[in-house]
């Protein structure tokens, strides 16, 4: 949990919100921005082990849908990341965030550049996988 941190860094966290919608792309893209928020609340420490979680289950999701077609492969993979977003959002902020007080900071310029590497890698496996 939070020791000391001054108050002025808490209300420069990202939101809930910003997180869900960055995972939804790719929890890769959420855990960038809860480690950022980590981060700012001087509980850095944190960021490895929710680093090394994402990632393995970033990995699995790839293992386990590797060789499906096209659209199930999307569906399943876009519902695990909103799984993983939900994930991050409620148990992870309650272990490491709590219920500290906070003013939202949306993080439009950070979802913005997710969201077109998040395209862009949607396209580039909707079309690779694509039967010949």
């Amino acid at each position: 949990m939070l020791d000391n941190f001054d108050v002025e860094e808490k209300r420069n966290i990202y939101s809930k919100s910003s997180i869900l919608i960055g995972a939804f792309f790719s929890p890769i893209m959420g855990m960038i921005l809860y480690s950022i928020n980590l981060y700012r609340l001087g509980v850095g420490k944190n960021i490895l082990g929710t680093v090394v979680t994402v990632l393995v289950y970033t990995y699995i999701i790839n293992q386990r849908s590797f060789g499906l077609p096209s659209i199930i492969k999307l569906i399943i993979v876009l519902v695990l990341n909103l799984l993983g977003g939900i994930i991050l959002t409620s148990v992870f902020w309650k272990h490491h965030i709590g219920d500290l007080q906070y003013h939202s900071k949306f993080a439009w310029i950070p979802l913005m550049i997710f969201f077109g590497v998040g395209i862009i890698f949607l396209l580039i496996i909707f079309f690779n996988l694509r039967p010949v």
